[in-house]
């Protein structure tokens, strides 16, 4: 059998010894508990630590979408962007296809995913739609070491502004002479 290992994505990222990623992943857990699921029994498989620390890393190595800049004036807006095409379950799956490129395993569920995210204190996110500001490997804007600051002050980053979605209703159609009723409904609209 041979087995072809590609190098991990190349980062600038200063990367926490393992106490900062254990005070990290307390700091999360405290101002989001619904992300700590170490007693879920479907979760107490999972080395959390392990986990954590390798998606934190690999999380790294991906770019951040920048603040859009406005059209008229060409000035950045105070709305911070995410990436509302791409689920948290996508950038799972990616952010597990480079560890296991890089030699290693991990399974990456989108608990631990966010909750790194959460942790690196650059990544836009989105609170509602669970979306994340994550570009691919070796574009968008690099890396900092903002876990000093979540480190530092325990708080963690403002959630990004929600797109406002509006839902309108279609007229109702019933037609009495056709064995069913059908009824339609227009879906949503993005502004």
């Amino acid at each position: 059998m041979v087995r072809i290992i590609h190098t991990p994505p190349a980062s600038s990222l200063v990367v926490p010894t393992h106490d900062e990623l254990r005070k990290l992943i307390e700091v999360v857990y405290r101002a989001r508990p619904d992300l700590d699921l170490r007693a879920d029994s479907y979760f107490k498989h999972l080395d959390h630590n392990r986990e954590f620390r390798l998606t934190f890393i690999m999380l790294g190595a991906l770019g951040r979408i920048n603040r859009l800049a406005d059209a008229k004036t060409g000035t950045a807006d105070d709305t911070e962007t995410v990436d509302e095409r791409r689920a948290l379950s996508f950038w799972a799956d990616y952010v597990r296809n480079l560890i296991y490129d890089g030699g290693d395993h991990a399974e990456v569920p989108n608990h631990i995913l966010l909750a790194a995210a959460l942790a690196h204190g650059d990544i836009n996110y989105s609170r509602n739609s669970l979306a994340l500001g994550l570009t691919w490997v070796e574009s968008g804007r690099r890396a900092i070491a903002e876990w000093r600051g979540v480190l530092r002050t325990g708080k963690l980053r403002k959630a990004a502004k929600e797109r406002e979605t509006s839902y309108r209703a279609a007229s109702v159609t019933i037609d009495l002479n056709v064995a069913r009723d059908y009824v339609g409904f227009v879906g949503s609209v993005v502004r």
